[in-house]
C-alpha cells in the first residue's frame, strides 16, 4: 500500500489541458431546462468536464469549425456536434436525440445492449466503482438473477439463476480464467475487480460461443490490459484507494496508458490486504481465518490501426493468499496461497474481402499453482497448466445475414498432490466449432446458431480416454414495439459433458466436509430452455421483466447416501432429470418535479426454483429477493439508499438446513469533481446498516461463516 499512495498522487497530478481559447456552452433538454452534472468528453482534446447547476460548461481549445462531444447523462450516452460560431459567447446545446446504443464487448456478434435477445447485465462506470467487492461474485451479488456463493471473503463464485460452479463460465476479456475455481467452492476466481473497466453477465445458456461449461451463463470481466483502442490523450490512466471498516481492508490500484502514434503501452498494479471480518453484534467477535492478502499487475502492448486492425499482448502475474473461515479461534489455520502467471494475445484484422468484415483471434496461456496450508504446513498442491485459443470470422455471405463462424480449443493439464487430493491428475482437451447468424428487419431481429463440440478426458486411472460429443443450438427473436418496448424470445438446446471432477473424484473433500465419489458412467446432461423478456429503455421509466424455464435431462449433482467414510458424509455424483424456473423484474423511474434535485426510484425482484423431476429440491438455491431504492442527485452529489429483503429458504435438499430471512439496508454517497482533465470521485458506502445476521443459503459454509456485520467502505478514484 505504501507504494500505491505515492503512485496515486503522481498520476493524479497529470493535466493535459491546452491553454488557447475558451468556448462556453449550455446544455438543455428538449423543454429548454438546464441539464446539470452531465459528463462531457472531448476525445480529440483528451478533455473531460461536467455541467454546473445551470447546465453550463466550457473548455479551452484551438479554433475549430465543428467538434464532436460525448455526453453522459442519466445513465445514457449521447454524441453531439458543436460549432464555434459564437466564440466568447454562450452557445446552447439541446439534448434531444436518441442515446447511443452500448456495445457488449465480447458477447455474440458484438451487439448493442438494446439488440440482445438474451438477458444481459452490464456494470460499468460509477455503478461498477461503487459496487466493487473483494471478488467478482461479491461485485455482482445484488444484480437481478445473480447471487454469490461465498466461501468466506477470500473465495466466491457467481450464481446465475440457481446455477454455479462448472455451469457458469467466468472470462477475462472474452477468454477463460484458466484457474481451478470451478473444481471447489473454496478456490478463488482469478479475475480481479479492481482492474475491471466493465463486467458483463449473460443470463441463461451461452454455450454456442463459450462452450459447454457456459450452460448456465457467462460472466465476462473486461479490462484494458491489451489496449486495442486508440486513447483520447497521449497519456491517461487512473488510480484508486479504498478502505473497509469491517475487515480493515486497505486496497489500491494504479493504471496508466501511454500512446505513441499507433503504439499503446499499458501497465497496472493492485494491492489488497484485510484482516478477520467483524460479525454482527448479535453474534459477537470476528470470523477467524477470513483475512486476505493479494497483489498483482500486468503490462500490455498493442499496435492499433484504424484501417487494418490491431494486435496486442499482455503479461500478468497475480498472488492471492486467504484463509478459510472458522468460528473457533482455537482451530488450526487453514488457507490457500495462489500464484498465477498468464500471457494473453489478441488480434483483430479487417479483411479486404467482400464477404468478410474482420477476423478476431484470442490466445491465453497460464501457469497456475496453489497450495493449501494447514497450520503453517503445505497440505495439498494444485497445478493447472492451460491454453485456450479462439478464432472468430465476421462475414456477410448471404443477402442481409450477418454471421460469425468460430472455433475454440482448450487444453488443460490438472494435478493435485497431497492429503486432500480427492481428484487424480487428469487432462481435458476440448474443441468446438460454432456458427451464429443474425438478420435485422425493420422492427424485428432474428438470430440462429449451432455448435458442435468434442471433449476428451484422460487420466492414469482410466483405461481409455472418455470422449463426449455435444451439440447446442438456439433461435432467438426480438421485436420492437411502440413506446420503446421490446419483446424478446429465446429457445435453446444445450449439452454439457461431465467434468473430470464429476467422473474421477474419490476421496475426502474437506472444504465441503464430504467424501466425494465420482461416477464413470455419467452421461452428458442436456437442457431445453425457454426465456422471454419484456423491457423498456427510453425516457424516464425503464423496466425489464424476464421469465425462464430450463428443463434438464440427466442433470449431474451430488447426492448423499447416508453413509460415512473417515467421519465424513458420502456424496455420490449421480444424474436425474431436473427443472429450473424463475422470474426477474427490475425498474428505475426518474421523477419530473420542481424540486431542486433529481430523484429516482428503483426496485427489483428475483426468484428461482430448482427441483428434481422425481421429487426433491436441489441444494443451495437462492431465496426470493425483493428490493427498493431511492437515488437523489444534486449537483456533484449522488446519494442512493436501498433496502433488500431476502426471504427464508425452506425448500431444501436432503441433509440441507433452512436459512432464515433477513433485511439488508445500504447507503451510497458519491461526490464527483472535474479539475481540468482530471475526474475525481469520492465514494462512501455503508452496507448491512441494520447489522443483520446474514446466513447466505448459497454458501457451503453458511453456518460456519455468516457474512459481515455493519460496514463502512470509503475511497477515492481519479481518472486523468
Amino acid at each position: 500500500m505504501k507504494y500505491l499512495i505515492p503512485l496515486f498522487f503522481l498520476v493524479a497530478s497529470f493535466n493535459a489541458a491546452t491553454q488557447e481559447r475558451t468556448f462556453n456552452y449550455k446544455l438543455v433538454n428538449k423543454d429548454n431546462q438546464a441539464i446539470q452534472t452531465a459528463k462531457i468528453y472531448i476525445k480529440v482534446l483528451g478533455y473531460k468536464t461536467e455541467t454546473d447547476s445551470a447546465g453550463r460548461f466550457s473548455f479551452v481549445a484551438p479554433d475549430f469549425d465543428t467538434m464532436a462531444l460525448s455526453i453522459e447523462y442519466n445513465g445514457e450516452d449521447y454524441l453531439v456536434s458543436v460549432d464555434a460560431s459564437h466564440n466568447g459567447q454562450e452557445n446552447k446545446i439541446t439534448l434531444s436525440g436518441e442515446p447511443i446504443e452500448r456495445i457488449i464487448v465480447n458477447a455474440n456478434l458484438e451487439k448493442s445492449l438494446l439488440k440482445m435477445a438474451q438477458p444481459v447485465i452490464i456494470l460499468e462506470g460509477d455503478a461498477l466503482l461503487t459496487k466493487r467487492g473483494v471478488n467478482i461474485a461479491e461485485t455482482l451479488a445484488r444484480e437481478p438473477g445473480v447471487s454469490s456463493a461465498p466461501f468466506g471473503p477470500g473465495a466466491g463464485r457467481p450464481v446465475i439463476r440457481g446455477l454455479t460452479g462448472g455451469r457458469v463460465t467466468v472470462l477475462n476479456n472474452g477468454i477463460g480464467t484458466l484457474d481451478v475455481s470451478a473444481t471447489s467452492p473454496d478456490h478463488a476466481i482469478s479475475s480481479e475487480p479492481l482492474i475491471a473497466r466493465q463486467v458483463e453477465v449473460l443470463k441463461g445458456p451461452a454455450t454456442l460461443i463459450y462452450g459447454e461449461n457456459a450452460i448456465g451463463g457467462v460472466v465476462n470481466v473486461v479490462t484494458d490490459r491489451i489496449p486495442t483502442e486508440l486513447p483520447q490523450a497521449p497519456f491517461s490512466g487512473g488510480a484508486e484507494i479504498r478502505f473497509n471498516s469491517a475487515s480493515r481492508e486497505q486496497a489500491g490500484v494504479g493504471q496508466v496508458l501511454l500512446n505513441i502514434d499507433n503504439l499503446n503501452i499499458y501497465a497496472d498494479g493492485y494491492y489488497r490486504n484485510s484482516q478477520n471480518v467483524n460479525l454482527p453484534d448479535s453474534l459477537g467477535g470476528t470470523l477467524f481465518n477470513s483475512g486476505i492478502s493479494a497483489n498483482g499487475g500486468a503490462v500490455g502492448f498493442a499496435w492499433v490501426s484504424q484501417d487494418s486492425g490491431s494486435i496486442g499482448i499482455s503479461i500478468s502475474d497475480s498472488n492471492n493468499d486467504y484463509g478459510l473461515p472458522t468460528l473457533n479461534s482455537g482451530d488450526e489455520f487453514v488457507g490457500l496461497s495462489i500464484d498465477q502467471r498468464r500471457v494473453d494475445v489478441s488480434g483483430e484484422i479487417y479483411v479486404p474481402v467482400t464477404s468478410i468484415e474482420k477476423i478476431k483471434v484470442k490466445v491465453a496461456n497460464n501457469d497456475y499453482e496453489h497450495v493449501e496450508i494447514e497450520d503453517g504446513e503445505i497440505g495439498t498442491r494444485f497445478k493447472n497448466d492451460a491454453t485456450e485459443f479462439r478464432l472468430e470470422a465476421f462475414h456477410n455471405v448471404w443477402q442481409s445475414w450477418r454471421t460469425v463462424t468460430g472455433i475454440q480449443v482448450i487444453q488443460r493439464s490438472y494435478s493435485a498432490i497431497g492429503e486432500e487430493a480427492f481428484v487424480p491428475p487428469s487432462s481435458t482437451n476440448s474443441a468446438g466449432l460454432f456458427v451464429i447468424g443474425e438478420r435485422s428487419f425493420k422492427t424485428f431481429d432474428i438470430e440462429l446458431g449451432m455448435r458442435f463440440n468434442q471433449s476428451k478426458i484422460g487420466s492414469d486411472v482410466l483405461q481409455n480416454e472418455k470422449t463426449f460429443w455435444t451439440f447446442s443450438s438456439s433461435i432467438r427473436g426480438l421485436k420492437e414495439l411502440s413506446d420503446g418496448h421490446v419483446v424478446a424470445l429465446s429457445l435453446s438446446h444445450a449439452e454439457r459433458p461431465p467434468s473430470a471432477e464429476e467422473l474421477l473424484s474419490d476421496g475426502p473433500h474437506l472444504a465441503t466436509q464430504s467424501f466425494e465419489i465420482g461416477n464413470l458412467d455419467l452421461n452428458k446432461e442436456t437442457s431445453t430452455n425457454v426465456d422471454i423478456s419484456i423491457r423498456r429503455s427510453v425516457n424516464r421509466f425503464n423496466y425489464e421483466f424476464n421469465a425462464y424455464l430450463n428443463e434438464y435431462k440427466d442433470f449431474i449433482y451430488e447426492r448423499p447416501n447416508g453413509e460415512f467414510i473417515e467421519d465424513l458424509p458420502v456424496f455420490h455424483f449421480t444424474q436425474q432429470d431436473a427443472r429450473f424456473s424463475g422470474v426477474e423484474f427490475d425498474f428505475d423511474w426518474a421523477f419530473e418535479s420542481s424540486l431542486p434535485f433529481d430523484i429516482k426510484v428503483n426496485g427489483m425482484l428475483d426468484y428461482v426454483r430448482g427441483r428434481l423431476k422425481q421429487g426433491g429440491d436441489l441444494p443451495r438455491i437462492p431465496p426470493l429477493r425483493l428490493g427498493l431504492g431511492v437515488t437523489v442527485i444534486k449537483n456533484n452529489f449522488t446519494i442512493n439508499a436501498d433496502v433488500v429483503r431476502y426471504m427464508s429458504q425452506n425448500m431444501i435438499a436432503e441433509f440441507e438446513t433452512m436459512s432464515p430471512a433477513y433485511t439488508s439496508l445500504n447507503l451510497d454517497v458519491n461526490y464527483s469533481l472535474f479539475k481540468g482533465s482530471n475526474e475525481w470521485l469520492f465514494f462512501v458506502r455503508g452496507t448491512n446498516l441494520l447489522d443483520s445476521e446474514i446466513i447466505n443459503h448459497t454458501s457451503f459454509i453458511k453456518n460456519i461463516a455468516p457474512e459481515a456485520g455493519r460496514s463502512l467502505n470509503a475511497g477515492l478514484r481519479v481518472n486523468f
